[in-house]
């Protein structure tokens, strides 16, 4: 992984435009950057108490960013 996208991954998450609502959840949560997102699931953001809605909301503001769930990344811009 380069370097710039190991600084990408320390971001804050509002980075990626996740509603605040769904941020505060989430650094509730223990998840406090874009890595960490990274690196969860969607079984433990459900077992968070995270609706569907969050969940595809959140999904597809990292796919967006050229990430996803689970560590699968794909191309950092």
């Amino acid at each position: 992984m380069k370097k710039s996208s190991i600084k990408f991954l320390k971001n804050d998450l509002s980075l990626i435009e996740i509603d605040k609502e769904v941020i505060l959840k989430l650094n509730n949560a223990g998840i406090k950057n874009i890595g960490d997102l990274c690196k969860t699931n969607r079984k433990a953001l459900n077992n968070f108490g995270f609706n569907t809605y969050e969940i595809n909301h959140i999904i597809v503001k990292l796919q967006l960013s050229g990430l996803d769930l689970s560590k699968k990344q794909t191309t950092i811009i």
